[in-house]
């Protein structure tokens, strides 16, 4: 059954500490015989400014060159499962969309962005490239139903499916309602789309936070120093912590310290952290972006609130105060919903969506013809 995969090729970032990251290491330790070529480097190296421009052209050109071969001489492959976000991530991935196509093989493009119907509302000319990329690929696969609306509704595509992002499962540790204060956690990216920075400037007039109630730990890369600066600024040090980037045990045990997870983004995908936060039995706080309703059910396993709107936090916060045993019962909810997103049940799907995709069997060059008329 599972030789299945080895007609698969991935596409994506060489090294990403994002969720398109986590999807495919966990794709790599589930499937086997995992063919992958990356798109982007890491920048591991150290290089900076105008060399990180030059070297991830140079590396994605001889990407294409890596990639054109593979697809060429290893006739195992018949389809291409292409990781993507927005912007410059979707231009580099729709021209190996379109190799891929030109070359007689099943595309299926895996769309991870939770910004990406402002890239594409705000694409102008570009517009017509993209829907015509999106509308060329066998199967376009998004990560909730919020999002199927829009590939279906608003892009008018009628080759898109759901599949949600997988989740390791961390320790269950449902959080001690009967405590006096409350940790929330922070995991991801520092950056003003993620909210972190509106969240610490509310929190400073929150009374709950004011009373020492309330205790912030971050985690994760991006503006750091800017962050750091902030915290010391304010004086906030023994309230908000900033921990770096953490992963493996390291981020088990951050998640198992926390009582609520919180991600006050202004645009998600179906964000990683929240699924595995959710795997820890952990209630969640977010904002009614993206997919993530789909994950954050309000009165069920947590908190929502629009993007932005912070002043509905302190609603939250005094319900929070007021029935602490909330606490336990959504984290416990939490940690039910999330074996729905075990690895294993999403490579089953996985499977599936592959079997279904039946190789083409017309002659190349006619393929070549036939794709420009």
């Amino acid at each position: 059954m599972y030789k299945k995969f080895e007609e698969v090729l991935y596409i994506g970032p060489e090294k990403d500490y994002g969720g398109m990251g986590s999807v495919l290491d966990m794709y790599a330790n589930y499937i086997p015989n995992f063919k992958f070529i990356a798109s982007y480097p890491s920048f591991e190296s150290g290089k900076k400014g105008w060399e990180n421009k030059i070297y991830a052209s140079l590396f994605f050109l001889q990407c294409l060159f890596h990639y054109t071969y593979v697809l060429i001489f290893d006739k195992k492959i018949k389809i291409v499962h292409i990781h993507s976000a927005s912007n410059g991530s979707f231009i580099r991935k729709s021209i190996l969309t379109h190799i891929g196509k030109i070359l007689n093989k099943k595309v299926l493009l895996h769309i991870h962005s939770g910004n990406f119907k402002n890239y594409y509302n705000n694409a102008g000319l570009m517009q017509k490239y993209i829907l015509y990329t999106l509308k060329k690929s066998d199967k376009v696969i998004c990560l909730s139903n919020e999002w199927l609306e829009f590939y279906s509704s608003e892009l008018g595509l009628k080759n898109v499916l759901v599949l949600p992002n997988p989740v390791e499962s961390h320790q269950k540790s449902l959080p001690n309602y009967k405590k006096e204060k409350i940790n929330l956690l922070f995991l991801g990216k520092v950056c003003k789309e993620k909210g972190i920075f509106d969240l610490i400037e509310f929190l400073e007039k929150n009374s709950w936070f004011q009373k020492k109630y309330i205790q912030l730990k971050i985690a994760g890369n991006g503006e750091t120093e800017k962050l750091q600066r902030l915290i010391h600024k304010q004086n906030l040090s023994d309230e908000i912590e900033y921990v770096g980037w953490i992963k493996a045990e390291q981020k088990s045990k951050v998640i198992m310290d926390s009582d609520i997870y919180i991600l006050p983004s202004y645009f998600e995908g179906v964000p990683i952290s929240i699924l595995e936060c959710m795997s820890a039995g952990k209630p969640i706080i977010a904002t009614n972006v993206g997919g993530v309703p789909s994950l954050v059910e309000a009165n069920e396993n947590g908190w929502l609130f629009e993007p932005g709107k912070f002043d509905q936090l302190n609603e939250i916060f005094d319900e929070i105060f007021s029935s602490k045993n909330l606490i336990t019962k959504y984290g416990e909810n939490s940690w039910k919903k999330a074996q729905q997103y075990k690895p294993e049940v999403i490579i089953q799907k996985l499977l599936s969506i592959y079997s279904e995709m039946a190789p083409l069997q017309t002659n190349v060059k006619e393929e070549i013809k036939n794709y420009f008329l």
